[in-house]
């Protein structure tokens, strides 16, 4: 769990307390805020002064200790969190039932609103006030690429319904989704939700959502009795902040960070079973109909979101795991698909964007396979690197090899004999001696002088003449 990459925000340093990242530790004290607040709320009800003005003091003390490792951590989401589970406690607490105006001027009131005032005075001194209004003065990078991930997230829910697998969204969205200008680098959607509906699916989703959504609708809080009522307020707000937190990012996958969650969704459930607390129809059917709606919405985004996307995305099989085989316009000109077996060493970890870009500019349908399959040969073939070491086929269609790797000299002859329209990019600066060997299979065998390219400074990573490849693959089509 623990990380030796250090968080900092300006200068200040972002405060971890063991975790990975900041933001998974601020999860903590978010849950935590509104249970503090319960119980700075709950020393007002104890009768005898002498006792209950120490214990004003002292809970106001935790809740401002609990607010500084928050602002510390400098996670805006955190902040958001704690906040949204704060108002949830003040909504559905007692305090604003019948007779609230009245509350209005106790001594509970004057206290929370200076209460208030130096959980303020203490976010605009960490610092945190400056940065949480950056994307409205100067612009946020990282809330802008949030958004523009969360959006692909819905495309690419919809596009494999099944899901991509677990722990391969990031990967999946920077090479098939993020927009070609873009560079950062993803693990996850950076969303817990929008994580778990990519890599798992719809009906995984659905499932747990509407369960969540049964047991809060069950465990609603009864006023019969105050006491128990603010308490078990003070334990749904608590849950409400952990959810929120999981909208600003994958924090969800840190076990540790559902232990506070886990014990108060646990005594909620215990309450329900000693009330007996029955569980209705209706609020199954309301939980059923609520889940999917939200489902729905997603899905409507999604689809509106593949709209717009000027590629085509299918999902299949590779390696036994999930992940985009086929991309192409969406506005097609071709009457071919080109089939693409990349190699990573020399295309570079983003190759998929380098194959979009090919399918944009070329104008061309690609399908991308893994190496162990079977080559077709009733297809234009792209292959990369170690590709060509599979058994060669005949094919009177374009082949293109893109810095081929070295095989026997048998088959590399009947490479040659068999693709009579073969091309080949060989990189300028021969590293292990592949383009030389298979120069000189194109010089036994008198290939063309326009079917041999040489790329003028590049090595093994061919990407970094990738405009060359475009123009060759465009004239080829």
């Amino acid at each position: 769990m623990d990380s030796d990459v250090e968080y900092y925000y300006n200068d200040a340093l972002r405060w971890t307390f063991g975790f990975d990242n900041p933001n998974k530790a601020a999860v903590i004290f978010a849950c935590l805020f509104p249970l503090t607040w319960l119980l700075w709320s709950l020393t007002w009800k104890i009768k005898s002064p002498w006792f209950r003005w120490p214990g004003i003091l002292f809970t106001s003390g935790i809740v401002l200790v609990n607010a500084f490792c928050l602002f510390k951590t400098y996670s805006r989401g955190g902040v958001v969190a704690a906040l949204v589970g704060g108002l949830y406690l003040l909504w559905k607490s007692t305090y604003f039932d019948s007779g609230w105006l009245r509350g209005l001027h106790s001594g509970k009131t004057y206290a929370g609103s200076i209460l208030g005032i130096l959980l303020i005075v203490l976010f605009v001194w960490t610092g945190l006030g400056d940065r949480s209004i950056e994307p409205v003065t100067t612009g946020d990078a990282s809330v802008g690429h949030r958004l523009v991930l969360w959006r692909s997230a819905l495309e690419m829910a919809v596009d494999n319904p099944s899901g991509f697998g677990t722990g391969r969204s990031g990967e999946t969205y920077m090479q098939w989704y993020e927009p070609l200008d873009m560079s950062a680098s993803y693990r996850t959607m950076v969303n817990s939700y929008l994580t778990f509906l990519v890599e798992q699916g719809w009906l995984l989703s659905a499932f747990l959502l509407i369960t969540f959504l049964v047991f809060w609708f069950w465990a609603i809080p009864q006023k019969s009795q105050s006491f128990n009522f603010e308490i078990i307020v003070g334990l749904r707000a608590s849950i409400v902040a952990f959810l929120v937190t999981g909208l600003f990012s994958t924090v969800m996958e840190e076990p540790l960070l559902w232990i506070i969650p886990g014990i108060c969704a646990g005594v909620l459930i215990v309450w329900c079973l000693l009330l007996r607390i029955s569980l209705s129809l209706n609020k199954l059917l309301g939980a059923s109909i609520g889940g999917l709606t939200v489902l729905a919405c997603l899905f409507i985004g999604g689809i509106s979101q593949r709209h717009f996307d000027p590629l085509t995305h299918q999902c299949g099989l590779m390696n036994g795991s999930q992940t985009v085989v086929e991309i192409g316009k969406r506005t097609p000109n071709v009457t071919q698909t080109w089939v693409v077996v990349p190699d990573k060493k020399i295309l570079g970890d983003d190759y998929g964007k380098l194959l979009r870009q090919l399918v944009l500019q070329a104008d061309i349908h690609l399908k991308i396979q893994d190496k162990t399959s079977p080559i077709p040969s009733d297809s234009p073939l792209l292959l990369v690197g170690e590709a060509v070491q599979a058994t060669p086929i005949s094919s009177s269609l374009p082949v293109v090899f893109l810095s081929p790797s070295i095989v026997p000299d048998g088959q590399a002859a009947q490479w040659v004999k068999s693709c009579p329209h073969l091309s080949m990019f060989l990189p300028g600066i021969d590293e292990d001696g592949r383009a030389g060997f298979w120069q000189n299979c194109a010089d036994t065998a008198k290939l063309d002088q326009h079917a041999v390219n040489t790329l003028d400074g590049v090595g093994l990573r061919i990407d970094w003449a990738w405009p060359n490849v475009i123009t060759l693959i465009k004239d080829l089509n």
